[in-house]
């Protein structure tokens, strides 16, 4: 039941990432407990000097949100109009510097919600983080980043869930051969998401040709010099890679349920993951994951269904967080990669039959109700409890 608490949520609800996808299940938990009004950080001409407040402003913000496919679900709880913000408590799932504090200093209240995929955060980000009540993140691994670079604000880890639509199909469609699948959401996310190097780390697996192994990669292409560098791996003698440049990144979950139940295990050799969403995702779905658990995704690492890639021994890598600047990460280990993946293919009847058997219990333990109880009780009462 909800009660008198006015709650504002700011998210990106144009952008083409995860985080449209993480702030509609934040508003449809939320609603069910306060009065809820969200607001567009994305528009594109929204900054601090420039946003008066007026109700106007706020109806376009809430409009532009409202047209997006995946808040057309939104519940009926969602307020349209909020013209004044001060006794509003306000909370937010963005990076950091999509948060323009002219926005937040509307309120007395703030309790954002931040990602990152590095080991440190950038400058901006830091200043941010440290004018607000508390800020929450969805992993131990954001919370050691942010506090490493000196966010001192009260921060507490509250985790990302699945929807119910996450779960092994009864006649899954699989191809014969058994089938990795590598997902990349955004083209210029590919270094961060080991994209090449998770092509290379397969054609080295299995340099034969086998003719009962091939890897899908799903994702965008059109980063400069991606294509080539992907047509070059492809081209290589060992198992088929086959290619899907998607229409479309925001795919409803039915539809990403299926893409999941239509393959053997899911490949994620990423550098950096602020939670690691589709890792969790493949285990509600019913299959297993050979990837690393060195960052966010170590909240949901599961040794009897996953197989973890260690890192490289010896080497740190920047990867890319804005255009001027960069994060620290630890660096893929190829042949670590390539191990794995051998261990998968000899293991998979097993490790998939342990999978189909533990997806009820992971859809019951990180559904969005569950997971977000901590923040409704913050919002509450100022501890997430």
């Amino acid at each position: 039941m909800r009660d008198r608490t006015k709650v504002h949520l700011y998210g990106r609800w144009e952008s083409h990432r995860s985080l449209p996808k993480v702030a509609r299940n934040i508003a449809r938990v939320l609603a069910g407990h306060f009065h809820v009004s969200i607001w567009s950080t994305d528009m594109p001409w929204a900054f601090p000097d420039r946003v008066p407040p007026t109700g106007e402003v706020f109806r376009v913000g809430h409009t532009a949100a409202r047209r997006h496919r995946l808040y057309q679900d939104l519940p009926g709880g969602v307020d349209v109009d909020l013209k004044s913000r001060r006794d509003v408590i306000a909370t937010s799932f963005v990076y950091p510097d999509d948060l323009l504090s002219g926005w937040m200093k509307m309120h007395r209240v703030t309790y954002p919600g931040f990602v990152c995929e590095a080991m440190e955060i950038l400058n901006q980000w830091e200043v941010e983080a440290n004018k607000h009540t508390a800020c929450w993140v969805p992993s131990r691994y954001c919370k050691d980043a942010f506090e490493r670079s000196g966010v001192r604000r009260p921060l507490y880890v509250i985790h990302h869930g699945i929807e119910p639509e996450f779960r092994p199909l009864e006649t899954p469609r699989k191809p014969s051969r058994m089938t990795f699948l590598l997902l990349n959401t955004v083209a210029h996310f590919h270094y961060r998401k080991g994209v090449l190097d998770g092509l290379r780390a397969f054609k080295d697996a299995f340099p034969n040709g086998k003719a009962d192994v091939q890897l899908l990669l799903r994702s965008p292409l059109e980063e400069k010099g991606l294509r080539a560098a992907v047509e070059e791996e492809v081209a290589r003698p060992g198992a088929p890679i086959v290619v899907q440049e998607p229409k479309a990144f925001s795919v409803p979950a039915e539809a990403m349920n299926g893409l999941y139940n239509g393959v053997h295990a899911l490949f994620a050799p990423s550098r950096g993951e602020g939670f690691g969403l589709p890792t969790l995702e493949a285990k509600a779905a019913g299959i297993p994951v050979v990837g690393t658990f060195w960052h966010g995704s170590r909240e949901h690492f599961m040794p009897e269904l996953d197989l973890e890639i260690g890192p490289h021994p010896a080497r740190l890598c920047h990867i890319p967080i804005s255009e001027e600047e960069s994060g620290i990460a630890r660096d893929l280990d190829h042949d670590g990669m390539v191990a794995a993946l051998r261990k998968m293919y000899d293991e998979h009847d097993e490790r998939n039959r342990k999978s189909i058997a533990a997806a009820p219990s992971i859809r019951r333990e990180w559904g969005w109700t569950k997971v977000l109880k901590p923040l409704v009780s913050l919002i509450r009462t100022g501890k997430p409890t």
